[in-house]
């Protein structure tokens, strides 16, 4: 009996071991609600695609990060790319991104 506990707890930290680290060793991460309207727009943050609007993804940074460049790239040719730089550690929980503004800064936190 007490060999079937053993086996259940190694193989509890095998799973553990395994799972995939989110961000760089050391990094602060936060979940950051992004949507735009009106319709739904392609973002990319620092540069690398992480899915179309809505979605919640995790930013990570470090002591060395100056700021975090989230950019929505619109579906449609008459609406207008809008890009944010965020300076850590004050993230938002929420970020919304107006597409029809003529304004790229037009973006509510």
């Amino acid at each position: 009996m007490m060999r079937v506990g053993v086996l259940t707890i190694v193989g509890g930290l095998t799973a553990c071991a395994q799972a995939p680290l989110q961000g760089p060793a050391g990094a602060s991460a936060m979940k950051v609600r992004i949507d735009s309207a009106p319709t739904a727009a392609w973002i990319f943050i620092d540069g690398t695609y992480v899915g179309r609007t809505p979605l919640t993804p995790e930013i990570s940074f470090t002591h060395a990060t100056r700021f975090i460049e989230v950019v929505a790239v619109p579906m449609h040719d008459s609406q207008t790319r809008q890009a944010l730089r965020l300076v850590p550690p004050a993230l938002p929980h929420n970020l919304k991104f107006f597409l029809d503004n003529q304004d790229p800064r037009a973006v509510t936190r």
